[in-house]
């Protein structure tokens, strides 16, 4: 039979607190584990208001009490905020100060405590060093941003199996050390590029906005090959990221690179070299740009982001479709000035794009239907001199917007100094001419209501195109400042006759005859009105 061993009460006792103990160990170490899973993915999702609340519960729960962890935490989330709010001035390049940003002073306090009491673990303390390179460079330092990316050794990291808040600190470190204005571009500009494209690819987890550094850090993907001269390769690689699958944090970014890629196309693709998005670019423009080195190329990323597939999809079919189809749209609502200026100045770089594209396809009534449409048909005409359709678009664009007439008589003017060469042309231009100095009349006529000359030009201006009504207005006072005049009396009796009121016609006839008796219109036009009044009863 079995035999129950005895057990003394002190070892059982010993053993019951041992097993106390270690469930107490265990429920720390979970503890411990939840939180630093939820510090992982607030930073991986660019949470950072939700930082302080839990580094409140590191504390409370006495976790990393020997180290600086919890204060390397605040540090990251105050210098990410103060990025965050300060986008329009790094992508101006202007330095951020401490005394104009808190967050930023607070932040870099918090790092330099950090670094002098040497307490952090060997990969947090790489985190700080990395944290107080971005503090460097959006101050300005440059070369202390390099010497802290130095002093970490970034180039000997692997982003492998790292978490993604880490890549995203490899990607910025790149960054940093690839766009040093005191370093020839030629030199260090691609190998840290095309890593920090590479750490940088991985697909965010959430709708995330992309911060100033993660901006730069993927459109390094692309700009390490345009600034080399190999533009095919970096038109290719432009469509690599306009297919990767777009998220609310992303929209801008896929709009600096689809107005990048329109640039490129446009500027150096004609129609006979095109390709197709989907496929590569021709063997022959590889071999004149001369093959990418193998610190240019796009290094295979170990987690890809999710393409668009090609599948029932919309393929352009040459360069200007291809040019205009992306995803440059102004949808941004400006409720600040920053945010105004930025959008007009996005507004502006499509519009110039569309403007191009559409001259080369010969679409110039459209270029006539936007802002700035004087400009574009102008440089059209200096292009193409020989087309008389060009500047009469300009100057209807200049008569019916802008107003200005006199740039529109003088695009007319080029018309009619071309001759029969004109064709179907000619005739418009001299209508365009009259045109102008009909409206000018007007502008005369503001400037001046009390001259009777304006006022009679304007009218007799205002009758030639059959705005009678209108022609009275300016009429009535020329009379009103000179009575007797022979040409106000004679224009009178004609509008009054084109609106079928013939007696009131004759009788201001009459009038002009009793004070230029001699003039001989006045008299030939007298049978005519009488045959046109009922006879007296």
């Amino acid at each position: 039979c079995a035999v129950t061993p005895r057990v003394s009460g002190e070892y059982g006792h010993r053993d019951r607190s041992g097993s106390r103990a270690s469930m107490a160990s265990r429920r720390v170490s979970f503890s411990q584990y939840r939180l630093e899973a939820e510090i992982d993915r607030y930073r991986a999702e660019c949470q950072w208001d939700k930082i302080p609340p839990i580094v409140e519960q590191l504390v409370a729960a006495r976790f990393h009490e020997d180290d600086d962890y919890g204060t390397l935490l605040l540090a990251e989330a105050l210098l990410e905020e103060c990025l965050q709010d300060n986008l329009s001035l790094l992508r101006n390049a202007t330095p951020l100060t401490d005394i104009n940003q808190p967050k930023l002073s607070r932040s870099k306090g918090y790092l330099n405590s950090i670094l002098s009491r040497g307490l952090l673990a060997p990969r947090h303390l790489n985190e700080a060093l990395l944290l107080m390179a971005k503090i460097h460079y959006v101050q300005g330092c440059y070369r202390d941003a390099q010497g802290m990316c130095a002093r970490v050794g970034i180039d000997e990291l692997t982003g492998d199996e790292q978490p993604l808040y880490h890549l995203r600190l490899l990607a910025e470190a790149f960054v940093i050390k690839g766009t040093n204005p005191f370093i020839s571009k030629y030199w260090t500009v691609v190998t840290p590029s095309s890593k920090a494209a590479k750490t940088s690819l991985a697909p965010p987890p959430l709708d995330i906005d992309l911060g100033f550094f993660q901006q730069a850090a993927l459109q390094s993907a692309y700009l390490c090959l345009l600034h080399r001269g190999h533009l095919a390769q970096g038109a290719h690689q432009l469509r690599r990221v306009l297919r990767v699958v777009e998220s609310r944090g992303s929209q801008t970014f896929r709009k600096a690179a689809a107005r990048k890629l329109a640039e490129v196309l446009l500027s150096s693709v004609s129609e006979d070299s095109y390709w197709a998005p989907m496929s590569l670019p021709p063997s022959a423009w590889l071999q004149r740009e001369g093959n990418a080195g193998p610190k240019d190329a796009m290094y295979p990323s170990s987690k890809p982001p999710q393409r668009y597939s090609t599948d029932s999809v919309f393929c352009p079919q040459d360069v200007v479709e291809e040019a205009a189809s992306g995803d440059a749209v102004i949808s941004r609502a400006p409720d600040h000035k920053e945010e105004r200026e930025t959008s007009l100045q996005d507004a502006t770089s499509v519009y110039d794009l569309l403007s191009i594209g559409m001259a080369r396809r010969g679409q110039y009534a459209m270029l006539s239907e936007g802002v700035g449409a004087v400009s574009v048909l102008k440089e059209c005409v200096r292009m193409r001199p020989e087309d008389p359709s060009l500047p009469m678009l300009a100057a209807k664009v200049c008569i019916g917007q802008l107003h200005w007439l006199e740039e529109a008589e003088a695009l007319s003017q080029s018309v009619v100094s071309m001759g029969e060469e004109a064709a179907e042309f000619l005739p418009r231009a001299y209508l365009t001419v009259g045109l102008c100095c009909s409206l000018q009349a007007s502008d005369a006529h503001a400037l001046d209501p009390h001259d009777a000359k304006i006022a009679l030009y304007l009218s007799l201006q205002l009758a030639l195109v059959r705005q009678v009504a209108a022609a009275m207005d300016p009429l009535q006072v020329a009379l009103s400042l000179c009575g007797d005049d022979l040409h106000s009396l004679h224009l009178l009796t004609l509008l009054l006759s084109a609106q079928k009121h013939h007696q009131h016609a004759l009788e201001t006839l009459t009038l002009a005859l009793s004070h230029h008796p001699e003039n001989f219109k006045l008299s030939q036009s007298q049978p005519s009105l009488r045959q046109e009044c009922p006879s007296p009863r």
